[in-house]
Order: C-alpha cells, then structure tokens, then sequence
C-alpha cells in the first residue's frame, strides 16, 4: 500500500492534479489557511468559540468578514 504521498508523487509526474482529502483539523492548520486568515473565531449560543470558514473571495479595499454566528433554528 503506497502512502498519500507517494501517490501524489505519481499523480505529479504523470501531470494529474491531486491532493489528498483533509481533516478540517489538518486544513485549519494549512499555513496557506492561516496566511489568508479564512478562519474565523466566532462565539456560539453556548459560550464557546469555534471557527467558521469565511468568505472565499477576499477584496483588497472592501474587507469582509463574519460579525455573527448564524441564528438558532
């Protein structure tokens, strides 16, 4: 059995893109997650603060961000 790597070595040199699946854990603490600050403490219902991806698109002169948690359904 080749491991993750490994066979993202093969997909490389045969010129297919590839990556392996992450755990949200392992993709919250990807330095290019963290460079671009997509994640966002937000403060729940319940006191404690978890983080929620922010939006995708990012615009130089009009920054936006979450403020809220979405409301109880």
């Amino acid at each position: 059995m080749q491991s993750a790597a490994e066979v993202e070595r093969e997909f490389a040199k045969a010129g297919i893109p590839a990556a392996p699946v992450r755990t949200y854990a392992e993709a919250a603490a990807n330095p290019h997650v963290i460079e671009r600050d997509m994640l966002h403490p937000i403060e729940q219902e319940d006191g404690n603060t978890v983080p929620l991806t922010g939006p995708a698109v990012r615009f130089s002169r009009t920054p936006i961000w979450i403020r809220t948690r979405a409301a109880r359904g």
